[in-house]
């Protein structure tokens, strides 16, 4: 149950968008967007590498391990400060609360080998871990809610969108007042409204 006097922020993280966060209610100004192509782009090389590597005919599991490893040293400024990002534009509103999918929150070992959709799960692991760090060092509360399914339904009517390959979700309820939306911010004000019953 939530507090009335708090303004849950929902946080969706991603891969091509690193996060996007939004109150339940609110017009411009108040999401943050946070575009991932740049970490979309080295994910992809790693899991060519890593196919390439795991195709190979001799065991290749320190040569994956080492390449996943300098690749997160890579990308790990850029996860936190996405995450850092995220909290500052919480504390924007009134007693924010950040509202998280409650999913895995360990991005896991760097150590194992991984298949190309453990790497592409690995991503938003991470991501929801840093958030999650830099909200307790800022003393921003957490709360995890049941995603359900919050990145195909619509935010505001909740019927079940069509999804474009730019990322739009298309509400298929003619009679909601949104009719295109981009599809993680769509996620993260039902994260938000979620969060705030």
């Amino acid at each position: 149950m939530s507090d009335a006097s708090e303004t849950p922020i929902g946080v969706s993280v991603g891969v091509e968008t690193l996060i996007a966060a939004a109150p339940p209610r609110g017009g411009a100004g108040t999401q943050l967007v946070i575009d991932g192509a740049h970490l979309h782009e080295r994910r992809e090389i790693l899991a060519e590498a890593t196919q390439a590597l795991q195709a190979a005919n001799f065991d290749t599991t320190r040569g994956e391990t080492e390449l996943f490893v300098a690749m997160y040293h890579q990308i790990r400024p850029q996860v936190y400060s996405a995450a850092a990002r995220t909290v500052q534009h919480a504390q924007r509103f009134d007693a924010p609360r950040l509202v998280l999918a409650d999913r895995h929150l360990r991005p896991g070992s760097l150590w194992p080998r991984r298949s190309e959709s453990d790497l592409a799960a690995w991503l938003p692991a991470a991501l929801r871990q840093a958030v999650v760090e830099k909200a307790r060092e800022a003393s921003v509360p957490v709360v995890r809610v049941d995603p359900g399914s919050t990145s195909r339904q619509c935010h505001d009517c909740g019927a079940w969108g069509a999804i474009h390959d730019d990322g739009v979700l298309v509400c298929r309820n003619d009679d909601c007042p949104v009719s295109r939306v981009r599809r993680d911010l769509s996620s993260a004000v039902s994260l938000a409204r979620r969060g705030d019953r």
